[in-house]
């Protein structure tokens, strides 16, 4: 069972439900064991969370719900003036978060990141868009750069063969037009793989720099926050 009303939204599973308030995050209970909804265990079963939103999330993209809050205004879900189309760089730093309406418009778009990693660490993610349904995500796992997109709900995944050259470095990602993934750090290559292309839909959640809020992208738990220290993160859209 799934539902959405005025940005509330939930899905029920057997006896677990997933439910959240507008611009709120995912709350888990079990129905058998509390009716209520009394005891929320979203923090201690982060997997079923993740199961069930990407559940929602492919619902919600097939119903054609998206975006949440599309009930208010003229009613016109997805209007030019919802998103930030024009801005084309974006200069962000850790613990910086965009909202969904403020985050690079990805749409169909050729993508460029430049992020500085000050401190190396083991695992985190770098910069996030989106969630389980859509969005893209840079990261590292076992101190090896990873690269992680959502295609309504498909995950394409590539992590680079060696860890990065340095503790403190630069990596530069380029998503083209063909949808060629380039990875490099200090000019050393990482990832030259073909993805499944651009992405053809705006995520439904916003944009975190050190971690990855709400839906995961990747196969991690959300958050994921980066272990060591970022520095600036740009971002450029042609």
């Amino acid at each position: 069972i799934y539902w959405e009303h005025e940005g509330n939204r939930a899905i029920r599973v057997g006896n677990w439900k997933l439910v959240a308030k507008e611009n709120q995050p995912w709350e888990l209970y079990n129905l058998e064991l509390d009716r209520p909804e009394l005891h929320n265990l979203a923090a201690e079963q982060p997997d079923r969370v993740k199961e069930l939103s990407a559940k929602w999330d492919a619902w919600a993209a097939r119903a054609n719900v998206l975006p949440l809050g599309g009930w208010r205004g003229n009613g016109n879900r997805g209007a030019a003036n919802e998103f930030n189309r024009r801005q084309k760089r974006f200069e962000l730093k850790s613990g910086d978060e965009l909202s969904r309406e403020k985050a690079p418009y990805l749409p169909n778009r050729p993508l460029r990141i430049t992020a500085e990693v000050l401190e190396s660490a083991d695992n985190g993610v770098i910069v996030a868009q989106g969630g389980s349904a859509e969005g893209f995500s840079l990261y590292l796992r076992d101190g090896h750069a990873c690269f992680a997109a959502r295609y309504q709900g498909k995950l394409f995944e590539a992590t680079a063969d060696k860890p990065l050259p340095a503790p403190r470095c630069t990596l530069q990602l380029t998503l083209s037009k063909n949808g060629r993934l380039y990875l490099e750090a200090e000019g050393c290559p990482l990832l030259d793989v073909q993805t499944p292309g651009l992405l053809p839909r705006m995520p439904l959640d916003g944009l975190q720099i050190g971690r990855d809020e709400k839906g995961a992208v990747g196969e991690y738990a959300a958050p994921f926050a980066f272990e060591g220290k970022l520095g600036r993160v740009v971002i450029e859209l042609d």
